[in-house]
């Protein structure tokens, strides 16, 4: 009887779980059904592989080109920013018509003919097509139809501006649209200044100057920055037959850049003439002329300062350091800890530790020394070094005591052992050093004295 008992309730939740399984697809079901009702574009956006429109005053398509990536086709033929054509997709998938009239007689009554615009979604196989007329309502409403359906819909006034899009609208305007390459040597040209990196198994340096270490985050930072930079204005000038030298773009003014991969080159040059404010610009990708703002080029110049390792100059073995020299007063690491060289004083260990590790930490701020007023008679007159239980050297580090100025930056010419040509750093990072340390000048009376008192 237990059993059977067991077996009805079995039964009995099985049928009220199928019930609400039931309803709850009912549900979804009504309220996609709900979602769909009145809206024209019926394709899933991620479905469509091809649009088309045509005007009376324009015609072009958008299609995936082989690597899935949209292109222009048509009048001008050229690349397509992905993301303005999901958006006006997406524009399209919002907007709902009403139905005003079924099986009208004459078309013509509502503006349909040649004058139409007309909109053809591709999805697997199927098309869609849209017209919209050319008459609209006193609010600006618009009518609509549908190839293969007997009925006129009303749109929003919105729909106006999909019929005032152009081509324009969906260029691309990125330098380099295609999808991205592994990059391995960069050259950019400058007037009176080249530099050319490659990459080894080490990473990144400097072609013929390996001595010259580079930061490989810093030249990745440079190239995600340059493939992801944008033309302000991409012109309808083609660059075939187009006469160069009145565009700034022929002469030893003009900068190049150059990204070689495995059978793959992007080239980009950049004009020496200002149009309204803009330079000229010539890509590998491109068929038509760009123009870019000279202060969104300079954000993304490639210089040998900006991809210099920082931190090198500061790298030491810090295990290996028994001795720490501070402006002429040594302390050293004996069984008991670190003492004054000069008379076995203890000294402040936190405070050595400190400085250890905020020397490890320190960064160069520029290589470059120009502008800053430095000679050759520049006195380094502040010293801190690091030696072995042997006494040699395991790191040393040189500074100005005078103050300099960077631009606004305010800092000191220093120079270390891995790197002795001088260069500038600021001067909050050096001024956190702790150059001086607390020795403990107690003497063994007082010591003797204090422990008596407290007993």
């Amino acid at each position: 009887m237990k059993n059977k008992g067991f077996f009805v309730f079995l039964f009995a939740f099985l049928a009220v779980l199928g019930w609400g399984y039931y309803e709850y697809q009912k549900t979804q079901e009504t309220k996609s059904a709900e979602a769909k009702k009145g809206k024209l574009l019926q394709f899933a956006i991620s479905s469509i592989d091809g649009f088309e429109k045509s005007s009376p005053s324009e015609t072009y398509s958008v299609k995936r080109d082989q690597d899935g990536q949209w292109v222009i086709d048509g009048q001008l033929k050229d690349w397509a920013d992905s993301d303005m054509v999901k958006n006006y997709f997406r524009d399209f998938e919002g907007q709902k018509a009403d139905v005003v009239v079924e099986n009208p007689e004459d078309m013509g009554v509502f503006g349909f003919g040649e004058a139409d615009t007309i909109y053809r979604f591709y999805s697997d196989g199927k098309t869609l097509e849209i017209h919209q007329s050319s008459k609209s309502t006193f609010d600006g409403r618009v009518y609509l139809r549908v190839s293969g359906e007997s009925r006129v819909y009303l749109g929003e006034a919105s729909w106006a501006r999909f019929a005032g899009k152009g081509y324009s609208d969906l260029r691309s305007k990125s330098l380099f649209p295609s999808r991205g390459i592994a990059v391995s040597e960069l050259r950019w040209k400058r007037p009176k200044e080249k530099l050319s990196l490659e990459k080894v198994d080490q990473g990144w340096q400097v072609s013929g100057r390996p001595e010259i270490l580079l930061d490989g985050s810093r030249v990745q930072g440079f190239l995600s920055q340059i493939e992801s930079l944008k033309a302000d204005v991409v012109t309808d000038i083609k660059v075939d037959g187009a006469k160069l030298t009145a565009f700034g773009l022929i002469g030893s003014k003009v900068q190049e850049y150059e990204a070689l991969g495995q059978d793959v080159r992007r080239h980009l040059k950049v004009g020496s003439k200002q149009d309204d404010g803009y330079l000229y610009l010539v890509s590998s990708e491109r068929d038509y002329l760009l123009k870019l703002k000279p202060e969104s080029l300079e954000k993304v110049a490639l210089r040998l300062d900006d991809v210099r390792d920082r931190k090198y100059a500061f790298q030491y073995d810090r295990d290996s350091v028994k001795k720490v020299l501070v402006d002429g007063e040594s302390f050293v690491a004996e069984d008991q800890g670190w003492v004054r060289a000069s008379d076995k004083k203890a000294a402040d260990e936190d405070r050595l530790s400190d400085l250890l590790q905020k020397i490890e930490g320190l960064e160069v701020d520029s290589f470059g020394l120009r502008g800053l007023g430095a000679s050759k008679k520049t006195d380094f007159s502040r010293k801190i070094r690091l030696e072995d239980q042997a006494g040699q050297p395991v790191f040393e580090l040189q500074w100005t005591s005078e103050v300099l100025k960077r631009g606004a930056q305010e800092g000191y010419l220093v120079k270390t052992l891995k790197e002795p040509k001088a260069f500038f750093v600021a001067k909050n990072r050096l001024q956190n050093l702790p150059t001086e340390f607390t020795i403990d000048e107690t003497t063994d009376e007082e010591t003797s004295e204090q422990k008596d008192d407290s007993e």
